[in-house]
């Protein structure tokens, strides 16, 4: 059999490097002889690499305390140097589009002004990325590696079959910005690399990261890496029954999650039963305007009394725990990370924590945790699928890439 030559040890020596940066990424600073125990790399061949990555300013030596004392190379730490990168972020959602500039470390270098898209013209909303992108480079003075578009998933399965959104939006880009790397994704998934990447619990790699909008989309994350499912259907609950006895749904099904638990379902719910005399506390908060009605002032009406809205809240509150419960059964995750639920989360998270405890023990204390991510760094998940291609799976080999032909 021919020896493969040249593009064979291109990719070996590519796929190497990417390794480096993926551990680095996952466990920081750490020795040259750390990383090729690790790794299952020689020693000469790892030091080879670093020292190109060094050189070409992708990584960069430090030294703990403990080994200030010893000479030579071995006595020192590398680790990424995040600050010399970064991504371009672009979260689509339900009405606006948010992005913004951060490094790969997640630190946000610049956030542009949300800008608002009829969500019914897929040029409109193709504009309003294209004008978010551009207000973003200008002003800044660094050259992303490349730019990470999230889309919310109901938004894009709108458009199905007709329109592959996401491919629309690409191409839109990469016409607009022809030298522009460009990765496009559901929102959520996204968000879910950002929650591990950025977010304070680096070794948190099995985890179920639920995004609550006008879709509940949920994503799982297995070492780290997202599990998309056969038909890269996982994850998506609008149409899982949870009340049987429930409304009907487009679907043709009752009491789908779509009805039950999204955020319009619940403010379609409240609208029902929304006047000055049934509803005092919401009336006022809404300046007696029913269309100004937002899930925060849901939670300000229950609180503030309005009976029907308690009741509304008893019973989503009760199914929405039952489907969380059933979802950390199935599928035993370290964590389970809710973004999107606004006003008194942390009190919501506490609840499903002792709920979690009461039902399946001690363990399970802390089974759930509340997202960093909110409406102002959204555009994170972007950020964080953007680097995972361009910067850890592409080896970090736009620099220099004469070195490797």
């Amino acid at each position: 059999m021919r020896e493969l030559k040249g593009t064979s040890k291109l990719n070996i020596k590519l796929s190497n490097r990417s390794q480096i940066l993926k551990f680095l990424r996952c466990q920081g600073p750490c020795a040259r002889s750390g990383i090729s125990k690790n790794l299952a790399l020689t020693q000469a061949g790892v030091s080879l690499l670093i020292a190109e990555m060094l050189e070409e300013g992708v990584l960069w030596e430090t030294c703990e305390d403990e080994c200030r004392n010893k000479p030579g190379k071995n006595g020192m730490l590398v680790d990424i140097h995040y600050g010399n990168f970064y991504t371009l972020g672009c979260h689509v959602g339900d009405t606006h589009v948010y992005s913004g500039l951060a490094d790969i470390k997640g630190r946000i270098q610049y956030t542009a002004q949300p800008r608002i898209f009829d969500p019914s013209q897929p040029y409109s909303i193709l504009e309003k990325v294209n004008a978010s992108i551009q207000d973003t480079l200008s002003h800044t003075g660094q050259v992303p590696i490349g730019v990470g578009l999230g889309i919310n998933n109901e938004l894009f399965r709108k458009f199905l079959p007709e329109l592959q959104l996401n491919v629309f939006l690409r191409d839109g880009v990469k016409n607009e910005y022809p030298d522009v790397s460009v990765i496009v994704d559901i929102a959520s998934r996204q968000l879910a690399l950002a929650q591990i990447d950025f977010g304070m619990t680096p070794d948190m790699d099995n985890m179920l990261f639920l995004q609550v909008a006008n879709s509940l989309d949920m994503s799982m994350t297995i070492h780290g890496e997202l599990w998309n499912g056969a038909h890269g259907n996982m994850g998506w609950l609008d149409h899982v029954v949870i009340d049987p006895n429930g409304e009907l749904c487009e679907c043709g099904k009752r009491g789908c999650v779509k009805t039950v638990m999204t955020i319009e379902g619940i403010l379609g719910r409240a609208r029902k039963v929304y006047s000055k005399e049934t509803t005092p506390v919401l009336y006022r908060v809404t300046e007696g305007n029913p269309n100004r009605l937002e899930y925060d002032h849901l939670k300000i009406a229950s609180r503030g009394g309005d009976k029907p809205i308690m009741r509304i809240y008893e019973r989503d509150d009760s199914l929405f725990f039952s489907l969380l419960q059933n979802l950390l059964t199935l599928f035993d995750p370290e964590k389970c990370v809710v973004q999107g639920i606004g006003l008194y989360a942390n009190e919501f998270v506490e609840r499903l924590n002792q709920q979690a405890e009461k039902t399946f023990g001690e363990q399970f204390g802390k089974a759930y945790e509340l997202s960093f991510i909110n409406e102002k760094n959204i555009f994170l998940g972007g950020n964080a699928a953007a680097g995972r291609r361009f910067f850890y799976e592409a080896a970090a080999c736009f620099r220099g890439a004469a070195a490797f032909l």
